[in-house]
C-alpha cells in the first residue's frame, strides 16, 4: 500500500502536460467538426497543462468550495482515467474537455456551476459551454 501512495504523490506533482497525451494539439473537435480555438481558450489550455494534477484538483476544490475529502477521490478518479484523456472518441472536444468531463463525473449531483446543476452540464449539447464555465471558475478563483 505504501508504494501505491508514493506513486500517487509522484503523479500528483507532475504537470498535466506530462500525464496527458495530446496536450500539444491546438485543435478542438466538437461533433467531429474541427473548430478553431479562441485565444482565451488557448490561454486556459496553456495554464491548465502547466498545472500539476494536485494543483488542478486544489483549484477545482477551491472553485466549488468542496472539502478536502474530495482531493483523494478526484486524484484516484483522474489518475485511473489519464490513459483515456485526449483519446476518448465518445467525448467531444480535446484533452481539456475530457479532463473537465472526468472531473465533473466525481461531483455530487447537488454541486452547481454558475447556478446550474452538474448533471445538466454533463449533457453533450452543453459541452463547449460547460468546459468554458468550468475553466473560468478554476482559473479565476
Amino acid at each position: 500500500m505504501a508504494g501505491s501512495s508514493g506513486n500517487a504523490i509522484q503523479i500528483g506533482k507532475k504537470p498535466l502536460k506530462d500525464l496527458i497525451s495530446g496536450t500539444r494539439r491546438q485543435q478542438s473537435s466538437f461533433g467531429r467538426v474541427s473548430l478553431p480555438i479562441p485565444p482565451e481558450r488557448l490561454q486556459a489550455e496553456d495554464t491548465v497543462k502547466e498545472m500539476s494534477l494536485d494543483m488542478y484538483i486544489q483549484a477545482t476544490r477551491n472553485a466549488f468550495d468542496i472539502d478536502g475529502r474530495y482531493h483523494g477521490i478526484l486524484m484516484n478518479h483522474l489518475t485511473s482515467h489519464l490513459p483515456f484523456i485526449g483519446r476518448n472518441g465518445s467525448i467531444p472536444g480535446n484533452w481539456l474537455d475530457h479532463l473537465v468531463r472526468f472531473t465533473l463525473e466525481v461531483f455530487p449531483s447537488e454541486a452547481q456551476i454558475s447556478g446550474v446543476p452538474v448533471d445538466e452540464y454533463l449533457n453533450p449539447h452543453q459541452w463547449q459551454k460547460t468546459t468554458q464555465n468550468f475553466l473560468s471558475m478554476i482559473l479565476n478563483n
